[in-house]
């Protein structure tokens, strides 16, 4: 921690709340760190897939050199799963969605949605397909806390999301 002057530093209370605000700023390295999270999840999750394919190159490029985070990495206020106004869940987790069709494979991840704290969707462009097979997957999972701390060695629970569709009006 820097030395700061003993001015900008004020004493906290023992007990209560305190509402604080953080400032930080990342490189690409957190940013890259996100789209292996997504890679990863897609390799787990799209069993047709490897990871080596000519189609991930630049994905994995971006992984472990650098480059371009826009070109790959983007994040929105869009959610992953809609919460209401007024409504708050009562726990902390992640959510990760994987997509892969006939032009595009990506991932959307939003990490520690919890009590009235809603961050942003980060958006990971993994690659194009650039083959003649015609395909549509969709994956996601939540990864939810336990609320009261580990039970049986583990944190929390993954669960997988369910997708609905809505039929052509």
């Amino acid at each position: 921690m820097p030395n700061l002057p003993k001015t900008q530093w004020e004493p906290l209370p023992d007990t209560g709340v305190i509402y604080t605000s953080t400032e930080f700023e990342v490189d690409d390295r957190y940013f890259r760190a996100i789209a292996k999270i997504a890679f990863h999840y897609l390799i787990k999750h799209f069993r047709s897939f490897r990871g080596d394919e000519e189609m991930f190159g630049g994905i994995r490029n971006f992984i472990m050199k650098g480059g371009n985070i826009s070109d790959y990495v983007t994040w929105s206020d869009k959610q992953i799963i809609e919460i209401k106004e007024g409504y708050t869940l009562d726990g902390w987790g992640h959510l990760v969605i994987a997509r892969a069709n006939e032009h595009i494979m990506f991932s959307r991840l939003q990490f520690f949605i919890g009590p009235d704290c809603v961050p942003f969707v980060f958006r990971v462009a993994l690659g194009r397909n650039k083959t003649s097979l015609i395909y549509d997957i969709t994956s996601g999972h939540s990864f939810a806390y336990y609320k009261d701390g580990p039970k049986d060695g583990k944190v929390g629970v993954m669960d997988q999301l369910l997708w609905l569709h809505k039929s052509p009006s």
